[in-house]
């Protein structure tokens, strides 16, 4: 699914000048120490441009006085890696500058990055970590997913990681962890001071037991709105690896000791299980229950590339907001595909709760089930089509959504680093609120540069 572009401008000039300044203040400096250090003398690079025109019947998703509006951009990304003996690095980023030619966006740009640097004082024994996450989250879960209803995220981490390696069967690490969190918007600013523990036990090759404890002591910027608190977490884990199956539980305990509120007390669990029945098919499973936060799992989704970025959600959920709450998730989700020599499809289907401490009025459950199909057309042309649809009960304000989405593209290489998409979709809220509906037509094109 082509990501909307008239979705992709920064909001207003304020969150704009104060996005600069985190950049200033923590990705400038981590890029320029990649970018010169002697350590990485074997960089591998991929980059790409590329321009794209999209209409939008309905640009601000309004329920009602639908305007329409064409946007157009140009767009840039790239990826650096590097593995050497003292620094192993992993840089992508991207950025976009789109215009509205019915001005219902300002002209802006929108841009994303993810660091990570794994400095290795000494190899395999103690290592130093540098990571960066700018992207996106939403200001409030309930209202449509618009340039207005996103606020710019930085999180930036640096800590040592010291292993141990006490007989072949068994390791333990210890590290430690300085974090802090910019929201542009949300009232979330906070430090994290992080520390973690884990004792790894290899019984054979294909079972890896580990015991893990992480503490956690969040201090928000901003005292007079919310309540510093200590999080910990203790967990056993089971990792099972086979030629055609890997399994991974994990069940632990969450302990919070909260400043203005209520402590915690909770159990988590996880189970992940992926299959290949063969190479040409798969199907997985994964669930889910845990105490977290907005940082936490912004985070986690940075791990799928730019959080919020272009063609990428970045979460497994579709309502992550910025927030200073802890919440309770639970999550069931399962997953087939299929390659082909000239057809791809899969299909997921999940189901999610979500139970906030403080701000009930956000709480939901929600399901959703999507599908998606690309077939080889005739030699360098390739037809897509993609589907998806979400039922959301916001059970804090006792509304239901329903969302449905469809998208048909077709794309043509020009050449191995050259291409062009064209493509139509639709968008669809169906709302008990009816000031929460609205209805979209898009239909664009792409060209593009990647190697």
């Amino acid at each position: 699914m082509h990501y909307s572009v008239s979705k992709m401008a920064v909001s207003r000039n304020n969150r704009l000048l104060r996005t600069m300044k985190i950049v200033g203040r923590y990705i400038l400096p981590g890029v320029l120490f990649l970018s010169f250090s002697p350590a990485l003398h074997a960089l591998e690079m991929h980059y790409g441009a590329g321009l794209v025109s999209e209409y939008s019947s309905n640009s601000l998703l309004l329920p009602n006085n639908e305007e329409e509006d064409w946007v157009n951009g140009a767009e840039l990304d790239f990826s650096l890696t590097n593995k050497s003996k003292r620094v192993d690095t992993d840089v992508s980023g991207f950025y976009g500058y789109y215009t509205y030619a019915e001005g219902t966006e300002p002209d802006q740009g929108v841009y994303f990055l993810n660091a990570l640097a794994t400095i290795k004082l000494r190899p395999e024994r103690l290592s130093w970590i540098v990571r960066d996450v700018l992207g996106e989250q939403e200001i409030n879960s309930l209202d449509a997913d618009t340039r207005d209803n996103r606020q710019r995220v930085n999180l930036f981490i640096t800590g040592p990681d010291l292993n141990f390696q006490v007989n072949p069967s068994n390791a333990v690490t210890i590290g430690a962890r300085w974090a802090k969190d910019d929201y542009e918007v949300t009232k979330a600013d906070s430090k994290r001071n992080m520390l973690k523990a884990k004792w790894e036990n290899k019984r054979s090759s294909q079972l890896t037991l580990s015991a893990n404890a992480v503490g956690m002591m969040v201090d928000y910027d901003d005292d007079d709105v919310n309540g510093d608190y200590d999080f910990g977490v203790v967990y056993l884990e089971a990792d099972t690896r086979f030629s055609k199956t890997d399994v991974v539980a994990t069940l632990g305990a969450f302990k919070v000791d909260r400043d203005k509120a209520d402590d915690v007390d909770d159990w988590g669990a996880k189970l992940v299980l992926n299959h290949r029945k063969s190479s040409r098919t798969g199907f997985g499973w994964e669930s889910v229950r845990k105490i977290t936060d907005s940082t936490i799992e912004f985070l986690e989704a940075s791990e799928s590339g730019f959080v919020g970025g272009s063609g990428i959600s970045g979460s497994d959920s579709s309502n992550e907001q910025g927030s200073r709450d802890l919440y309770r998730l639970t999550r069931h989700a399962a997953y087939a595909d299929y390659e082909g020599s000239s057809i791809l499809a899969d299909v997921s289907l999940y189901w999610e709760e979500r139970d906030y401490e403080e701000e009930g009025l956000f709480d939901y459950d929600e399901w959703g089930v999507g599908v998606s199909f690309s077939s080889e057309i005739t030699a360098g042309w390739r037809g897509r089509l993609s589907t998806s649809y979400t039922n959301t009960d916001n059970t804090g304000i006792k509304r239901t959504d329903k969302d449905w989405t469809a998208d048909i593209a077709v794309d043509h290489a020009l050449s191995r680093y050259t291409g062009f998409s064209i493509y139509t979709g639709y968008n669809n809220r169906d709302s008990d609120d009816s000031g929460s509906e609205y209805r979209e037509w898009i239909m664009g094109a792409t060209i593009g540069y990647h190697r």
